[in-house]
């Protein structure tokens, strides 16, 4: 959080993107972050870096480098 970081000696200007809970926001949300100078960012479609929370234990586990391959896959294929 933004109070957290301020603790930390990181200011907005610091830190102007923010990926939204679960990446979810609206029109509210994106206003507001506006308001303060903040770019809302998401993640691309298809590089499954949405799975970046996802432990080992988890069925539907994503490691890191595999992550990081479809990354790196889809900027070859689309740029």
């Amino acid at each position: 959080s933004y109070d957290t970081m301020r603790k930390a000696g990181i200011e907005y200007k610091d830190a102007p993107l923010y990926i939204p809970p679960y990446e979810y926001y609206n029109k509210e949300i994106a206003a507001w972050a506006k308001s303060m100078g903040i770019q809302v960012i998401n993640y691309t479609p298809g590089t499954m870096s949405n799975a970046d929370y996802t432990t080992p234990d988890m069925k539907n586990y994503r490691s890191s480098k595999f992550i990081y391959n479809n990354i790196m896959k889809l900027e070859k294929e689309k740029g």
